[in-house]
């Protein structure tokens, strides 16, 4: 009677935490989000920043147009962190649906 009652919390605690843990079959929606980062006063491209996408294993450096890609990322709200030689850091909040986003990212000069 004793190990019944023992195997049964063990499977009653075994299925509450299961509920805790991310199930990894889920297929989570992605979309593409893109953008380019500019000068604030110009207008024109940075190249080599650092795009991150917080919380996330998704890092970026902008071409000679500025411009950086993110494939695959899970439709919901994100925080871009950008930073580059002479300017200072930024971050922004962005909200990712299933059709992608495209996102222009100004940095101001650091003086």
């Amino acid at each position: 009677m004793l190990q019944h009652i023992a195997f049964s919390i063990v499977a009653i605690s075994f299925l509450a935490m299961s509920a805790f843990i991310p199930d990894e079959t889920v297929d989570y929606e992605t979309a593409t989000l893109s953008g380019v980062v500019v000068d604030a006063e110009t207008d024109e491209p940075v190249s080599n920043a650092v795009v991150t996408l917080i919380g996330g294993e998704h890092v970026a450096v902008t071409g000679e147009d500025g411009t950086f890609v993110f494939e695959e990322v899970i439709i919901g709200d994100h925080e871009l962190a950008v930073e580059a030689d002479g300017y200072a850091k930024k971050s922004r909040t962005v909200q990712l649906g299933p059709e992608g986003k495209e996102v222009t990212l100004e940095l101001k000069a650091d003086y």
